[in-house]
Parts: C-alpha cells; structure tokens; sequence
C-alpha cells in the first residue's frame, strides 16, 4: 500500500511540474527587439523619411535614457573605420545623448535599384564596436525592408548595469 501512495504522489508531483511550467522563451537582444520595431514602422509608415523611422524607433519602450536623432549625409559617419559610407540618399544617426553609452543607429534609405546587400556588407565590414573612446558594443544587427537600412551597434542588453 505503502508502495503505491508512493508512486501515486510521485507521479502526480512530476505531472504537476511538468504541466505547469512555461515554456522557455529566448529573450531578443536590444538590437533584434529595435529591428523589429525598425520593421514594423516601415510597414506601417513605408513613405517615412529616415528621421521619422528613427524617432519611432526611438519611442520604443526598451530605451530608457535620452536619445536623439540627426541627418547624416554621405560622408564619414561615427562608429565605422571608413573615411566615408556612400551610395545613400537620406540618412538619420539616433543615439544617446550622453556618449557614454554603447549605443549608435542609423536609418539609411538608399536610391531605387540599389544594391542592398552590398551596401550592408560595406556597414558591416567597416564598423567598429569600440568606436567610443569610453565604451564598447557588444552587438552589431543590421537589416532591411526594400531600400531601406537599419544598424545598430549596442549591448545585447542597453539597460543592464
């Protein structure tokens, strides 16, 4: 008898254990959460400048200190090795606005035709994740919806100490 309670209680611990837990999800990255966002404001906004798609992206609830946004234009741009990043037309830089936090985006819409690909190769090729005297990023996530880029380098996580 005492056999059977025992496995009867045993068996019921594991059924509850097991039925009641969640599954595990992985958690994004700050950069693959702000893609997102990058994503779904150009589906919702695709005739957006490239400052209006990074103010949205800088309205996205995970970034917690104060940001700002700016045009770039061709030309040499903080946080890549090159002399200059061409073969856009508009672009916007948001970062925040004390520099010692890794972190630093841009939106680049380039001409029709172009060739995206190489484009984001060239970004990846030149970046530099310590581009900041002070700081490092940990990540780099780059992406596109048609003709238009996004990067990012930051930490996996902006907001942990």
């Amino acid at each position: 008898m005492k056999k059977i309670l025992t496995i009867s209680l045993l068996t019921a611990m594991l059924l509850t254990i097991v039925g009641c837990t969640k599954p595990i999800e992985e958690e994004k990255s700050s950069g693959e959460t702000l893609l997102a966002a990058f994503e779904k404001a150009v589906d919702e906004n695709p005739d957006a400048t490239a400052e209006e798609l990074a103010n949205i992206i800088i309205g996205n609830k995970i970034i917690r200190f104060s940001p700002m946004v700016m045009s770039v234009t061709e030309g040499w741009l903080m946080g890549f090795t090159a002399e200059t990043i061409e073969g856009f037309k508009e672009g916007a830089a948001f970062l925040p606005e004390i520099s010692t936090i890794p972190f630093l985006g841009y939106i680049f819409i380039l001409e029709d035709g172009a060739d995206v690909n190489s484009f984001i190769e060239t970004l990846k090729a030149h970046s530099d994740l310590t581009w900041n005297i002070c700081t490092s990023a940990e990540e780099i996530t780059v992406g596109n919806v048609g003709q238009i880029v996004f990067f990012l380098m930051c930490n996996k996580d902006i907001n942990a100490e």
